[in-house]
């Protein structure tokens, strides 16, 4: 298996690995994992989907922005149901 990364919106990166014949994710730079995270999968298909759904959580629906007048509006997240590539 190809090790994979993918970056959350703190900046860290998550890594899957293969331990056996399960799939692992781990923090690259050290830290506990979100329970969501924390298991063993049977393949990197379901792994990869696990990060997707958390990494979509993580993402808020709506974030603040300045207009061109410099008010603050409450707008989509531009960032929320991201396809992954």
């Amino acid at each position: 298996m190809a090790k994979k990364t993918y970056k959350t919106p703190n900046g860290k990166e998550i890594e899957l690995y293969s331990k056996g014949f399960m799939v692992h994710a781990r923090f690259l730079k050290g830290g506990e994992l979100p329970a969501t995270l924390a298991g063993s999968w049977t393949n990197q298909t379901q792994a990869e989907a696990s990060i997707a759904i958390y990494l979509n959580d993580v993402e808020p629906v709506h974030i603040k922005e300045r207009d061109e007048d410099g008010i603050i509006q409450t707008v989509k997240n531009p960032n929320k149901n991201k396809k992954e590539s």
